[in-house]
């Protein structure tokens, strides 16, 4: 075979996980670090996310995850000598349900634990924050002022330029078409132009990591969904320095983008898609009719339009759709590959990518140092899902629906586990 690179780690996706990943591992722990990347640095899935840096999470691990990150952006603004483009504008979250306000309450707590800052506010000072907000329906009412959002794109570019500062090499325009194992270890990665032999693999090609991985007999837990939101054009009520807004009785979110808003809505099923037949290049990949570029709004029209008021008097003049990698539990899938030396999964992000990056990238690092995490990495492990078939189309359906409602993405996971067992026994089993 032609040997075109050698590295000491090869980390596949030059999206921002892969880029963050670079950073850490070459700057931190000094390591030799070559990204392949078959198309653009960060023009893939991540520049198409909406950017949203949310402190506030369930558990105290993910506030630890995006802690990690917004450190980040205050050391690669140091060592890049500007900033990041981090617009630190603060999260209201809104609970108007008993429901969703159980789940802020558990938030908090969370919060109360790990150190995340955040502040109980009544109605009349939400709405002072956001002029369009109607909050009359609300329970409790958060305000987090550590949050914001960050354009995706420039983050990943940030990533990659402190990574190369540190002597990290980046090739783009290469395609991975399989990792090289000897003997039980990943020794090198196959691409279309030849081989680039390593001592060490990290996968971080996002939703296109499964076959790459299923190739090595490991499935992995997840599947490409769209994610999707709207920009609306100009508009008085909106304002730069406006806060996020979090609505989880409403299944959406929004953001300031200058004098627009950008709204984010669930519907009610997600398309989900086979990784398999994914183009290599995402440009080419269809995102739905017109009609359906429509069907999240529309479905949660009455529940948000209690929110923003003005909803149907806004003039929609964007609508940006990409791919985020679901798993059936709504974790991430960050740890060594069972059985291969020297592989390392850094995927399914189920929509955190951004606000996880540097986490994701920090528990990579301490598991090719050999460290210990300061966050439990079971969770986190690519085998959790045990042996199953992660094209099947119930499971596909099983990701997108961890995507409408997240907080029963666990409980989906067991549905599934119940039906595939249900199937194998009627000797209808998946492979």
């Amino acid at each position: 075979m032609n040997r075109i690179d050698e590295a000491e780690i090869v980390v596949i996706g030059g999206g921002v996980i892969g880029c963050a990943v670079a950073w850490q591992l070459a700057d931190r722990e000094r390591r030799s670090v070559l990204v392949v990347e078959r198309n653009d640095i960060g023009g893939a899935a991540s520049s198409r996310a909406a950017g949203l840096i949310t402190p506030l999470r369930p558990s105290a691990a993910d506030n630890w995850f995006v802690a990690q990150t917004l450190a980040a952006f205050a050391e690669l603004t140091a060592s890049l000598g500007e900033p990041v483009g981090f617009r630190q504008v603060g999260t209201i979250l809104i609970a108007a349900s008993p429901e969703s306000e159980t789940r802020l309450t558990a938030m908090t707590a969370a919060a109360d634990s790990s150190g995340t800052a955040y502040e109980w506010i009544d109605r009349k000072e939400a709405e002072r924050r956001l002029p369009w907000l109607s909050a009359a329906g609300a329970c409790r009412i958060a305000w987090v002022p550590s949050g914001g959002f960050i354009d995706p794109y420039l983050l990943t570019q940030a990533y990659a330029r402190a990574a190369r500062a540190a002597g990290a090499r980046i090739r783009s325009r290469i395609a991975v078409e399989r990792i090289v194992i000897d003997d039980g270890r990943a020794c090198a990665v196959q691409t279309d132009q030849g081989r680039i032999a390593c001592r060490a693999v990290v996968l971080a090609a996002g939703s296109w990591s499964g076959p790459l991985a299923s190739q090595l007999g490991l499935p992995l837990g997840m599947a490409p969904v769209r994610s999707h939101y709207w920009i609306t054009g100009p508009d008085p009520a909106f304002a730069a320095d406006q806060p996020v807004a979090l609505l989880p009785d409403a299944a959406s979110y929004t953001r300031p983008e200058q004098n627009r808003l950008v709204i984010g809505a669930r519907e009610a099923r997600s398309p989900s898609y086979d990784a398999r037949t994914l183009p290599a290049d995402m440009g080419s990949l269809s995102m739905g009719s017109e009609e359906e570029r429509w069907n999240g709004l529309i479905e949660r029209r009455d529940a948000l339009g209690a929110f923003l008021p003005r909803l149907d008097a806004l003039d929609m003049v964007h609508f940006i759709a990409g791919l985020s990698a679901y798993t059936a539990d709504g974790r991430q899938i960050v740890g060594p590959a069972p059985g291969i030396a020297g592989l390392t999964v850094a995927t399914g992000c189920c929509g955190m990518g951004i606000a996880t990056s540097a986490g994701i990238a920090k528990i990579v690092a301490d598991l090719i140092a050999g460290r210990p995490s300061t966050v439990d990495r079971e969770p986190y492990r690519p085998d959790r899902f045990g042996s199953f078939d992660p094209y099947h189309p119930d499971f596909l359906e099983q990701c997108a629906l961890a995507r409408t409602a997240k907080s029963g993405a666990v409980s989906a996971m067991q549905q599934y586990a119940v039906d595939r067992d249900r199937h194998q026994r009627s000797g209808e089993g998946q492979s």
